[in-house]
């Protein structure tokens, strides 16, 4: 058993360098969201509206926008979880050759994150790494795969990922639905019938997830008295989303604006819970607050 009181502390047992990678991070997640709020304000797309349904509906159909720089974008991903995976393998070395501890092969010394059904994969690894602090032990086991942990299923989405930029691009453009503006648009109701309601209804997205294709379907407006005429354009800003399925899974797409900053808190909870004894964030002297 490991000691209860056992603790890792920044800049004495552990260099700065693992907190100094997060930050790192930080900042390319920051550059990136930037960017994409930067292409939004310049470069909308625009969806014009078209009378259907027997002018009881304006449907907003997309144009042919202008090319997000999706690979520039997939690269700022690809550094920010490159930079979370170093956190991880900086830390995890320094805690391997604490007290004078020699791996007995450094170059399999890493942060393990194994998946269900990987008891044995952990036991090779610990049978590697040698002599570490029991507490410690302990606690990179709680993070394993094979013992459920929900941190732990966000360190491995990082694995993925980091693995998966060696090949190809993270990113998929979807819309963002929080962007969509009307403002720009006016259009005329037929002429007034008795008996028959006035009012209109808008709806966002009335297909559900929209992609950025010319022709998809980003808006609708519905009124029982019909329109006359439409005019003026809908506006809407790009959404990049990421895969975070493992191979050989259903995709499953998520905002890389969610995503990204989920990820940089696991992996700095991860560091700060190993190096605690109650599993709490150690609060650097040095360093300004941070919000995630």
């Amino acid at each position: 058993m490991g000691r209860p009181d056992f603790r890792l502390r920044r800049g004495i047992e552990i260099s700065p360098w693992p907190w100094m990678k997060l930050r790192m991070a930080r900042a390319f997640g920051e550059q990136l969201q930037t960017e994409i709020d930067l292409w939004n304000l310049e470069f909308p797309a625009t969806a014009f509206g078209s009378i259907e349904d027997d002018s009881r509906r304006i449907v907003f159909r997309l144009n042919e926008a202008p090319s997000p720089p999706l690979i520039q974008w997939s690269a700022l991903v690809g550094q920010l979880v490159g930079s979370l995976r170093v956190a991880l393998d900086s830390f995890m070395w320094q805690a391997a050759h604490l007290d004078g501890n020699e791996p007995k092969n450094p170059r399999r010394v890493y942060f393990p994150l194994f998946d269900k059904g990987k008891q044995g994969s952990w036991r090779s690894w610990r049978e590697n790494i040698g002599n570490i602090p029991g507490a410690l032990e302990q606690r990179l086991y709680s993070l394993q795969g094979f013992v459920g942990s929900e941190l732990g299923d966000d360190l491995r989405i990082i694995q993925r990922m980091n693995n998966h930029d060696k090949h190809r691009e993270a990113l998929h453009l979807g819309l963002d639905a929080e962007t969509l503006s009307m403002h720009g648009v006016g259009f005329e109701l037929c002429d007034y019938v008795d008996g028959v309601d006035s009012s209109f209804s808008a709806q966002p997205f009335p297909d559900g997830i929209v992609r950025l294709e010319s022709g998809a379907t980003v808006a609708a407006v519905a009124s029982e008295r019909g329109f006359k005429e439409v005019d003026g354009q809908v506006t809407v800003g790009v959404a990049p989303e990421i895969n975070i399925a493992a191979d050989g899974d259903e995709p499953n797409l998520q905002p890389v604006g969610l995503v990204l900053p989920r990820l940089h808190a696991a992996a700095r909870h991860a560091i700060d819970t190993l190096c605690a004894s109650d599993g709490s964030q150690i609060q650097n002297p040095f360093q300004e607050e941070e919000h995630d």
